[in-house]
């Protein structure tokens, strides 16, 4: 599970503009859809996602809360910290920095 989580992590604190195989580097280590706080979100929506916070936050690091691994399944509990420093476009609309 170490791999995977490496893996992982930099996929959403190193810039994802950058890589013309985002779709492709989150399907790897995603399953399509993934359920994200309850809701399905696709591989498109996960890359569109760590690309609108890497626009919108600096210094982001995320922290390891937990995981839980069962036949066919991980779970990966984490809390993402950055510097809010541009516009934030969330799903549920754009947040200005603070």
């Amino acid at each position: 599970m170490t791999a995977l989580v490496e893996r992982l992590l930099p996929l959403w604190t190193q810039p994802v503009s950058a890589r013309d195989d985002a779709q492709e580097a989150f399907a790897e280590v995603y399953a399509d859809p993934v359920a994200v706080n309850g809701a399905a979100v696709t591989i498109t929506e996960l890359a569109g996602r760590a690309r609108s916070l890497q626009q919108a936050f600096d210094r982001l690091g995320m922290d390891i809360l937990d995981t839980v691994e069962t036949p066919g399944r991980i779970v990966i509990a984490f809390i993402m910290r950055g510097r809010h420093t541009a516009p934030y476009l969330s799903p549920l609309g754009t947040v200005a920095p603070t």
